[in-house]
């Protein structure tokens, strides 16, 4: 929703915010007598519903703010509003803590049961967001508060209080029925449609269509073309050609397409959207044609809804539609094509796992390139277009590629072109696996020039660029040197660091740069393909999140002699590492399937809600398992050692695994994704709610502060678990996991001689 409403960038504060949320609510529940004091039943009613109260105050206020996170240099009034936006989010999460510290608090001794039921209830979260949020955003968060409000009224005693709870829930449930309709989602005026600003634009009776899944909202304008999707109100978008005839009458593209199109018998297209590439290979003559695009809302627009203003070109029978991850759905064809396209696959959309335009991006790695490869014929050859500042990166990774595959002269297999302005927006690359001939090369060249477009790199052409030249014909021994050079990251791609979009070195990340970012207003969207907006406002949100974990959470911790935690000082070490933990292994584990699941809703469902469903049973296991005070620290210390021998393993096996299993069926995708799971959540779930019944033993008042430590690192993890990866690779990150719970471990060294001594 907030990469609706903001930008995609800034989605990434939900994460960051509702976690400083939780770590707060330890903080009110240690300070605070008059909630402390609170019998289990009443406190629990009254947080619970403070959740649900505050979910709908909170989701109100905020889109009644005008809050534009790129004119906060420019425009001073964002000052004000950006904490109080944030300040508006965080609100549920602080009761929505406050409600779970509360029982685990009261419930210490039974910490492995309280914990299961919380995990189990967020791991069910996970997958009904798939099912949700096509309701629509304002719906959405009145689900959500019904939920809570349902919570209140379980735990609620008899009485005029139960009856309230009664009265919130039936409000929350008006408000998921009424709520598009009552508080539309407030687009920022920093998105516009042309002069005019987004939000006016969608609520006119120029939008012809709206619709929502778990991964984006999009919506169908007029436009200079004719009609376009829209998604995420302004995030991206993709046209919508007209089509009024049959296109074996409109004759063959008469565009830079012809160049790979002329005389292909088989087509795959990648991200087919809404239909030019699917068009211009019918009109070229094709006669099969397999469109592969991961948005099941725009294959229905184009298939159902807008089928007839696109003149049915997805019911030719020569064509093929699948909503479907592209790498998975090409690992499971056999057969190889004259051309696979790829035309402006760019969706800065946010995916779940928040991580920002760095989102990992599978289509455009070593890996992928040599599945499209080895589905090439002989002679076939790849298209793909992308913005020009990405093409230096592309070629990079196609080069090694080729290089891996044999080929001594990568610069023979590949050209390079752009629009007519210097860094324009439209760039592209052919390859091929066998050596461009000089024909081709030079009817390209006649093409380019033709349509005003501009040669960056053909082969043998005295005009090639510096930097493709370098790029494409440097010995690999000469490359290293020229990746550290430059100031853009060059580095060829993998799975394991799949961050197509990361243009800058976080090493080159400057002031200058971050007040640019801040002064862009209006200008925020042509902006996201040559600013570093993605790396500022993780490095702003890191800084945030560190400064007001010091201001409202380790400074308290000065008085902690007198709250009764002297002695806690391990505990608070322990539950710290945990959260930081967990959060790395959470945050990678999501980025590193969606490859293997595919569709960012269900990775999210599969990875998250199968790893905290693990976790929970797990935390009951270790209640059933762990009977006696004197068996706490022994079993604890193999717990934690079991956890780091375990993420060393999967930092190894399952990029075997999954690439193994790649061609899988969706289902079975699921399946094994779930079964490589769950003997990690099983381990990961157990150490929390131990270190709580041994806290609750010797250190009850250390309670809040350690749900609240956790918190806080899980706060600081997940910002940071984006950027290692982003530098070191996700199986680095799941080793640095491992190191952490290592150390956790090593804190229970002497455990119980010292147990035995303290206060």
């Amino acid at each position: 929703m907030l990469s609706v409403t903001l930008w995609y960038h800034f989605a990434f504060l939900v994460v960051s915010t509702a976690m400083l949320g939780f770590g707060f609510s330890g903080v009110i529940l240690t300070l605070s007598r008059r909630v402390s004091s609170l019998s289990l039943e009443r406190g629990t009613t009254l947080m619970a519903a403070g959740q649900a109260l505050f979910t709908l105050l909170g989701f109100g206020l905020a889109n009644l703010i005008p809050f534009a996170p790129f004119s906060l240099l420019e425009d001073t009034a964002q000052l004000f509003w950006a904490p109080l936006y944030l300040l508006c989010i965080a609100a549920p999460f602080v009761f929505s803590g406050l409600t779970a510290a509360l029982m685990l608090t009261r419930l210490s001794s039974q910490a492995g049961r309280v914990y299961f039921f919380d995990l189990l209830g967020a791991g069910i979260g996970c997958v009904l967001v798939i099912v949700v949020l096509p309701t629509g955003g304002s719906s959405s968060v009145g689900i959500a508060a019904a939920l809570a409000a349902l919570g209140a009224l379980l735990f609620s005693p008899r009485g005029r209080l139960r009856y309230a709870m009664g009265v919130l829930l039936l409000g929350s449930l008006g408000f998921a029925i009424a709520g598009e309709h009552a508080l539309p989602l407030r687009i920022s005026h920093t998105k516009t449609a042309g002069k005019l600003p987004m939000d006016q634009v969608l609520r006119s009776a120029q939008n012809l269509h709206t619709a929502w899944d778990s991964a984006s909202r999009v919506d169908v304008l007029p436009s200079q073309w004719g009609r376009s999707i829209v998604i995420d109100a302004g995030t991206a978008m993709t046209r919508l050609p007209r089509v009024t005839r049959p296109p074996a009458q409109m004759g063959p593209p008469r565009d830079e397409r012809a160049l790979v199109l002329a005389g292909a018998k088989k087509v795959l297209i990648i991200g087919s959207g809404g239909g030019w590439e699917v068009l211009a290979a019918l009109r070229a003559g094709a006669e099969r044609v397999v469109a592969v695009e991961i948005n099941p809302l725009i294959n229905h627009l184009v298939s159902d809804k807008m089928a007839n203003y696109v003149g049915n070109i997805f019911s030719d029978p020569r064509v093929e539609l699948y909503t479907a991850e592209a790498r998975s759905f090409i690992r499971r064809r056999p057969e190889r094509f004259d051309v696979i396209m790829a035309s402006h696959t760019i969706s800065n959309a946010a995916a779940t796992s928040g991580a920002l335009s760095l989102s990992e991006n599978y289509t455009l790695t070593l890996e992928a390139f040599e599945d499209y490869f080895t589905h090439l014929k002989p002679h076939g050859m790849l298209w793909f277009t992308r913005p020009e500042v990405q093409l230096g990166r592309l070629a990079s990774t196609l080069a090694a590629t080729l290089r891996q595959r044999g080929a001594k002269a990568p610069g023979h297999h590949v050209i390079l072109f752009a629009g007519g302005k210097k860094n324009s927006f439209y760039g592209g690359i052919i390859a091929s696996p066998s050596p461009f001939p000089p024909a081709f090369i030079a009817r390209a060249l006649a093409t380019f020039r033709a349509k005003r477009l501009r040669p960056l790199y053909l082969p043998g052409y005295a005009g090639r660029r510096p930097l493709y030249r370098q790029v494409l014909e440097s010995a690999p021994c000469k490359l290293v040197a020229l990746y550290e050079k430059s100031t853009f990251q060059l580095r060829p791609t993998t799975d394991d660091k799949p961050f197509f979009n990361q243009r800058h070195r976080w090493s080159a990340i400057h002031w200058g740069q971050m007040k640019k970012v801040f002064k862009q207003g209006q200008r925020g969207r042509m902006a996201l393909e040559d600013q570093p907006i993605a790396e500022v406002v993780l490095v702003v949100v890191l800084v945030q999140a560190s400064f007001l974990a010091l201001l409202f959470v380790v400074l308290p911790l000065l008085w902690r002699k007198r709250m009764g935690l002297a002695g806690a000082s391990r505990h608070l070490l322990y539950f710290l590492a945990l959260g930081l933990g967990f959060i790395l292994v959470e945050i990678s584990l999501i980025q590193r399937f969606t490859l293997f699941v595919g569709q960012p809703s269900h990775t999210f469902a599969t990875v998250v809600g199968g790893l905290l469903v693990a976790s929970g049973v797990g935390s009951w296991i270790s209640q059933r398992w762990v009977r006696e005070e004197n068996q706490l620290i022994p079993k604890l210390r193999w717990v934690l050692v079991l956890v780091a021998i375990a993420l060393v393993l999967f930092a190894w096996v399952s990029p075997v695994l999954m690439r193994a299993c790649l061609g899988l069926a969706l289902p079975l995708r699921v399946l094994v994704a779930v079964l490589m799971l769950t003997p990690l959540g099983l381990l990961m779930g157990m150490p929390f709610p131990l270190g709580l019944r041994h806290a609750g033993i010797h250190v009850p008042a250390a309670i809040p502060w350690a749900w609240g430590l956790n918190a806080v690192a899980g706060v600081i993890g997940s910002v940071a678990a984006i950027m290692l990866a982003t530098s070191q690779g996700f199986s680095r990150v799941l080793v640095l996991a491992a190191v952490i719970y290592g150390l956790a471990a090593l804190l229970w060294l002497g455990g119980k001689r010292q147990d035995q001594t303290s206060p």
